[in-house]
């Protein structure tokens, strides 16, 4: 059957109105939806059928297409993503071009960095959409899950089209160099692009660091970023810079814990520990100097708080008015997430899962404010991801730590057994080190073992509420575990 893009959603429109939807995930199907078949979904045809689809858009030649049993409504193209691209920008792309979109890319951070320029955003007066790793929506109702940091274009728009009818004006998503590689983010304008840092991950899918850091940097050259918000202290945002102004373009915002030459630089250093629940963090420019007050543990929360507040002044508010609205923001659940239990000690869970965040975790201060006594770390690594991180991840721990546990993580089809080995391998001084596969079973040993000051650390996880192993996932949340024992001391 040959059609173009538009005389088949022209003829759908005949039948079912103007609000049509586009969906890739049967999951997502709702009334007037196209499913698109991608190659990877094509055997899910007669559900998508049987769920309503008003029509489906597959390969030519799938098999079973031609006998679905509801004639007339499954189409074969040539190119399947083409064809729902254009599908996709004819029914969305009016909603999407209302939203002022930014991206915010690199290893470490961009959770936090999103969730708190939406909630300043929102106590700004305005409402912000989010969409990340911790799911999609409006933070001030419960997120909807999604299946990937940044999902497949076809659901993007979908996400972002969805967003602007509840209200959003803002758009702040994650932008994962998965996502990058994989052109999720095909046609959308963003109006700001962060880069928040570049460290050692994914290099099971990337092959290495190099090709890893140009998928990162090519968002910013390869798509429609406006402005860019530059973090200064990486080589990787030396050298986007350099190449910014290479192209005699010197319009963008740096920042840092280092001077820099740029006009518009913000420099910021920490002012105190964070003691009390409070940290300040003073943040300026050759012109001006504020105030940061923030009720959030660790230097890198606040380094994200830095980012978040530069995203909210970049997008026209007086970076007075943002710094203001910082000392109300929230810690994103799971990330440096931070409980004192009755004997005294400080518990911190955090999503840290690669060597760079690790080190930032372990060698951060602030988290041990006062008398300082042992600090524990529970950690773990994944599986079926970059093996060469699991020693490294190790030696970092145990270079930080009087009591190492090792426990496990996502698994995945990986063997367990396996996995801990590979992380044993980077640890010199295994003396006081513990291997408890049982996540649960761990955290309660720590917690019944820890003394007064002490300071336990559960990495790798953050706020997940599962284990992965195969294809069964166990149900477990770190803080929740925490509670339990807290309550029961």
């Amino acid at each position: 059957m040959s059609i173009t893009p538009f005389e088949f959603l022209a003829r759908l429109k005949e039948d079912h109105g103007d609000d049509i939807g586009v969906c890739e995930h049967t999951d997502d199907l709702g009334e007037n939806d196209i499913f698109i078949a991608s190659e990877k979904s094509s055997a899910y045809i007669p559900l998508a059928l049987d769920k309503g689809a008003i029509a489906v858009v597959c390969a030519q030649g799938v098999p079973g297409a031609g006998d679905s049993g509801h004639p007339g409504k499954v189409v074969e193209v040539d190119d399947v993503r083409q064809f729902a691209f254009a599908l996709v920008q004819a029914v969305y792309g009016n909603d999407v071009a209302q939203v002022d979109l930014v991206g915010i890319t690199g290893t470490n951070g961009k959770t936090s960095t999103a969730h708190f320029a939406c909630q300043l955003f929102g106590l700004l007066g305005e409402s912000a959409g989010y969409i990340g790793t911790l799911g999609y929506g409006i933070l001030s109702d419960d997120l909807m899950a999604s299946r990937n940091t940044t999902p497949d274009v076809v659901t993007l728009y979908r996400y972002i089209s969805s967003l602007y009818r509840r209200g959003c004006r803002h758009v702040v998503m994650e932008v994962s160099s998965h996502a990058i590689a994989l052109k999720r983010i095909e046609g959308l304008d963003f109006s700001i692009g962060m880069f928040t840092n570049l460290s050692r991950d994914h290099l099971d899918f990337h092959g290495s660091m190099d090709a890893y850091e140009e998928t990162k940097l090519s968002f910013f050259e390869d798509y429609k970023v406006a402005h860019w918000i530059i973090n200064a202290d990486y080589p990787a945002g030396q050298r986007l810079i350099e190449r910014k102004i290479a192209r005699h373009d010197d319009v963008f915002t740096s920042y840092g814990m280092h001077e820099e030459k740029q006009d518009q630089h913000f420099v910021y250093r920490f002012l105190e520990d964070a003691t009390h629940g409070s940290s300040i963090v003073e943040i300026k420019t050759a012109s001006n100097s504020e105030l940061i007050r923030a009720g959030l543990s660790g230097q890198f929360n606040l380094e994200n708080m830095v980012a978040a507040v530069l995203i909210c002044h970049v997008s026209g508010y007086p970076l007075n008015d943002v710094v203001k609205a910082a000392a109300s923001v929230k810690a994103v659940p799971g990330r440096m997430e931070c409980v004192l239990d009755q004997k005294g000690v400080k518990v911190c869970v955090d999503y840290a899962h690669t060597p760079a965040g690790i080190d930032a975790v372990m060698s951060d201060h602030m988290l041990h404010a006062g008398e300082r006594g042992k600090v524990w770390c529970i950690f773990g690594c994944g599986g079926d991801r970059d093996r060469g991180k699991r020693p490294i991840m190790g030696r970092s721990v145990a270079s930080h730590s009087q009591r190492v546990i090792v426990t496990d993580d996502n698994v995945r089809g990986d063997q367990a057994e396996e996995i801990i080995c590979d992380v044993l391998a980077g640890i010199v001084d295994k003396t006081h080190v513990i291997v408890c596969r049982d996540r649960r079973k761990a955290i309660g040993c720590v917690l019944d073992s820890a003394i007064r000051n002490d300071l336990v650390l559960l990495l790798g996880k953050g706020n997940e509420s599962t284990i992965a192993y195969g294809n069964h996932r166990l149900f477990h949340r770190d803080m929740d575990a925490v509670m339990k024992h807290v309550r029961q001391q």
